[in-house]
C-alpha cells in the first residue's frame, strides 16, 4: 500500500475480500506490534478453490476503493486513490 504525492504513507483501516458463495474475509493492516517492532504490511488471504476475489479497501480518509475480480495467486500493490 502506498501513497503518491503526499506524506506520510497511509495504512488502510481494513481490507475485505468477497468470494463466490458469499464467503467474506476481513483483515486490518497494523503498523507495529510493540515497542521497536514492525508488522509485515502485506496481507495474505486463503481463497481455497476460488480463482478470483472482489476486494474492498477502506482508507483512513474514509475513501473506499473497490477492486472486482482480482485473480488469485499473486502479490498485489495498491495505491491510495
Amino acid at each position: 500500500m502506498s501513497r503518491v504525492g503526499r506524506k506520510p504513507i497511509p495504512i488502510p483501516k481494513d481490507v475485505k475480500i468477497s468470494l463466490s458463495g458469499g464467503k467474506v474475509q476481513v483483515q486490518e493492516v497494523l503498523s507495529q506490534a510493540s515497542y521497536y517492532s514492525v508488522n509485515d504490511q502485506r496481507l495474505h488471504y486463503g481463497l481455497g478453490a476460488a480463482a478470483t476475489a472482489d476486494l474492498e479497501i477502506r482508507w483512513p480518509n474514509g475513501a473506499i476503493q473497490k477492486l472486482p475480480g482480482v485473480k488469485a495467486d499473486q502479490f498485489l500493490s495498491v495505491k491510495e486513490p
